[in-house]
């Protein structure tokens, strides 16, 4: 079926497809279905063809999808176990772990870290650069005891910050609450 789509369309509608099924959302399939349906009546530009129901409701999902990869690619906090392993949990509202594992492992080559999504019970595992998803049971805890990083973290926020300048709104526009659950410099705010 792939190998259809890019023939007969293109790689970008595989692609959207691939997006709209990590939504996560109860009419993923429904939306995936008529879309792929529409670009097969339309050919190679209708995709491009934004008003219409099918299209407009498929770049909707694949945009929600990309949206929140950039949010937790930029909020996404790392707490440093005993052992030396970094640990972060996240409950991003899309299956975002297969499009920010590459991004993560390549930041951060020689560390070994996890990337735990507790929402859906699976972790991204990566060392020396390697990674892989797996299930991670949600009630798993690491011991992330190691104060000197949280303090560390805490501190870089408050020496970045200007005083006379802070805006929760905004910051609540650019940090979306759900999010400071799991953001280290947020805690007790």
């Amino acid at each position: 079926m792939q190998n259809g789509i890019k023939s007969k369309l293109s790689h970008f509608i595989l692609r959207d497809l691939y997006l709209i099924y990590l939504s996560d959302t109860p009419t993923c399939a429904t939306v995936a279905l008529k879309y792929i349906r529409f670009c097969f009546a339309n050919g190679k530009g209708g995709r491009t063809l934004r008003f219409e129901p099918e299209v407009k409701n498929a770049m909707e999902l694949r945009d929600k999808v990309m949206t929140e990869v950039d949010k937790i690619r930029g909020l996404l906090r790392f707490d440093k176990a005993a052992d030396g392993l970094y640990v972060s949990r996240i409950e991003p509202d899309c299956n975002i772990l297969p499009l920010i594992a590459r991004h993560f492992a390549n930041r951060m080559p020689s560390h070994s870290f996890v990337i735990h999504d507790i929402k859906r019970g699976v972790a991204i595992c990566s060392k020396n650069g390697s990674w892989l998803i797996t299930e991670l049971p949600k009630y798993i805890k690491f011991d992330v005891s190691d104060d000197d990083f949280r303090k560390a973290w805490k501190d870089y926020f408050e020496v970045m910050a200007i005083k006379e300048r802070i805006n929760p709104k905004l910051q609540r526009q650019h940090m979306p609450k759900r999010y400071w659950c799991h953001l280290t410099e947020m805690e007790n705010v």
